[in-house]
């Protein structure tokens, strides 16, 4: 239905006010860092509220290990970080057809705590013979309770349809795969945690198109189903 759909409208399209929100608490905020069951019409009606809320945005400083330009990259909060982000790949180049470049660098942003203070990056450098996912732009981190879900995009440099979960142990990057069966990879799709188990995946370009459906990523079985 309509609050179903509206569910999964990307959380990182909503517009919020500059961390830690002040009086105007971010309803987008609220959804990702809520520790209580959400069903999709809680989610949609959250986020319905933030259209209907007097909010702000200001473009942030940064400093630290400073990234070149990039976009469409990955990006989702850390668990149980306070008010730090995660940020994986994205298109390096400025062009975005035909001859574009993917990263596989993954940065850890601490946002700030007060206004005037810089969003600090830090790069999460990998570690030898450590297990990394390929280069990509497009894809989707999703943090539940496993870790950081990264599924689909773009790459020339290996397979995106491949699940990956990082979960950071002290300062360094520990990233698995996930295999088994599941949709072929689409980039630019929604992801949206249904709950601390399970990642719903609608929509998103693949090979020549767009396409339709939801699969749903549960990882205690790391398994796929094809929900519609």
């Amino acid at each position: 239905n309509a609050g179903d759909a509206a569910a999964f409208r990307p959380l990182s399209f909503c517009v919020t006010v500059p961390s830690p929100g002040g009086d105007d608490v971010s309803r987008c905020g609220l959804v990702a860092r809520s520790r209580r069951p959400m069903s999709w019409c809680d989610v949609a009606r959250t986020i319905h509220e933030v259209e209907l809320s007097p909010l702000s945005c200001a473009k942030q400083s940064s400093a630290g290990d400073l990234a070149k330009h990039r976009h469409s990259m990955a990006v989702c909060g850390a668990f149980d970080a306070d008010e730090k982000a995660l940020l994986f790949g994205g298109n390096i180049s400025r062009s975005v057809a035909g001859n574009w470049q993917t990263s596989a660098e993954l940065f850890l942003a601490s946002l700030p705590r007060a206004a005037g203070e810089p969003v600090v990056l830090k790069e999460v450098a990998k570690a030898p013979q450590a297990q990394w996912p390929c280069s990509r732009w497009g894809a989707t981190l999703t943090q539940i309770r496993a870790g950081a879900l990264l599924w689909g995009g773009w790459s020339r440099e290996g397979e995106t349809a491949l699940p990956w979960m990082l979960r950071l142990r002290e300062a360094d990057a520990d990233w698995s795969s996930c295999p088994g069966t599941g949709p072929e990879a689409v980039a630019f799709h929604t992801a949206t945690a249904v709950d601390s188990k399970r990642v719903a995946m609608v929509g998103g370009l693949g090979d020549g198109a767009s396409r339709s459906g939801v699969w749903i990523f549960d990882s205690s079985t790391e398994q796929w189903q094809q929900a519609c």
